[in-house]
Parts: C-alpha cells; structure tokens; sequence
C-alpha cells in the first residue's frame, strides 16, 4: 500500500471546483429566491395599492382601446347561465368585483394563492356569481 499527502495542487483544484460550483449555483439560487418572492406578494391595483379581501374592484385592460371591464353576460341566445365577458366598450368599467382569499387570516390579496372572485351583483339567473 502507497499513502501521500495531498500536495498543494491538489488542494487548488479542489478550491477551483468549489468557486466554479458556486457560480453556477448562485443564479439558481438567487432565482429561487425571486420566484418565492413573488408567490407571497401582493396583487396591487393602479395606485400600487395590495388589494384587500372583500373590497370591490374593477378589471380593466392594462392598454386602452382593448375593451372595456369585466361582466356576466350570455354565452348565446339563451339569457341564462352567464359567463364572464369582457364589455366591448373601453367606456363601461363592468362590474366591481370582490376577492377573498381561500386562507380567512390573509390581510391581502397575494399572488399564487387559492381565492374566490364574485361579481358583486345579482342576476336573474338562480347561478352563483363566484367563480
């Protein structure tokens, strides 16, 4: 049997290795970090604003001229069930919508997380307006 001492080389490429693997590791990292970031933000409106359960809102299009809010229309000649729709004219909001999130103890509205969205309206459809 043949024993020796790891020279100082030996003890350099291993430190290499490690720097390397850290460079490659580190923009990973650092990704995963971001994205956990962002699973717990909050949805803001455009005052930049969270947005709070039980509050209504409007949903609008981010680029004018594509439409106006959210509402419930018919999906064809029939007046019932409603769909979701968006209004054709940029001039009518829809109608407010409310958010409350799945879990009662959060204070906001966050991003990838469970909720319910109701219209708050009533229909002369016997539907729910969650959805």
């Amino acid at each position: 049997m043949h024993f020796s001492s790891p020279s100082y080389n030996d003890y350099a490429t291993t430190a290499t290795l490690s720097a390397m693997e850290l460079l490659v590791l580190l923009p990973v990292f650092l990704y995963a970090l971001s994205a956990e970031a962002t699973i717990f933000a909050s949805v803001r409106d455009t005052d930049r604003r969270s947005l709070r359960p039980g509050h209504e809102y409007y949903v609008l299009p981010l680029i004018r001229g594509h439409g106006g809010g959210l509402s419930l229309a018919a999906r064809s000649n029939d007046t019932c069930p409603l769909a979701v729709a968006q209004e054709n004219s940029e001039v009518s909001d829809g109608l407010p919508l409310t958010f409350s999130p799945v879990n009662p103890k959060d204070k906001f509205v966050k991003m990838s997380t469970d909720l319910n969205v109701w219209f708050a309206a009533s229909t002369i459809c016997v539907q729910s307006t969650v959805w």
